[in-house]
């Protein structure tokens, strides 16, 4: 019988009647896997999955400017800090929304929601002003991400909070069925 307690103490009981000498050798074998894998399990901290409100999963071309975050921009990473909850330093290389100057600094390293950010790469930063730690923050739920450098790639984001700040149309196609209410008859659009 082998059993053991989901606890931060680890109970583990194996037992064999009328076992021979290799069988006893096997079982503690078993045992000693058992207390290593359970004292691993109680020494590594737990792993969270980061969880986004509904609008934060909602694209970005379905919201209006005053869902957006107040500061919004394309910049490199020049400075990371190394503890848990640490300052992030960018050079901006375009400012899209808010009152962003040549340099810009945030927390990050918060929460499991928090970008993993590289020294050197280039990201589309949203953040937003934390009043109660008075500092800058942003999540991958803001839509913060790393910025592919394909030749030719737009990210689909930065189009979009380009054509906002620019007041410029947005180009794009729509999909689906069309449907008349008196025949209930579809052609494609």
């Amino acid at each position: 019988m082998v059993s053991g307690t989901p606890s931060l103490g680890l109970t583990i009981i194996i037992t064999a009647p009328d076992a021979g000498e290799e069988t006893n050798v096997v079982l503690a074998s078993m045992r000693n896997v058992l207390v290593s894998a359970g004292l691993v399990s109680i020494l590594v901290p737990s792993a969270y999955s980061c969880t986004c409100d509904e609008q934060s999963e909602q694209p970005l071309c379905t919201r209006t400017p005053s869902e957006l975050p107040t500061a919004i921009f394309v910049g490199t990473v020049t400075k990371l800090g190394r503890e848990l909850a640490h300052n992030v330093e960018f050079s901006i290389k375009e400012r899209l929304r808010g009152q962003v100057g040549s340099t810009f600094t945030l927390t990050s390293g918060n929460s499991s929601c928090d970008v993993d950010f590289a020294v050197g790469r280039s990201y589309l930063v949203l953040a937003r002003y934390l009043s109660s730690d008075r500092s800058w923050g942003t999540s991958i739920c803001l839509h913060t991400h790393l910025l592919t450098a394909e030749p030719g790639f737009v990210d689909p984001d930065l189009r979009t909070l380009r054509a906002l700040r620019d007041h410029t149309p947005m180009k794009g196609w729509v999909y689906g069925w069309l449907y008349a209410p008196a025949q209930q008859t579809g052609f494609p659009l």
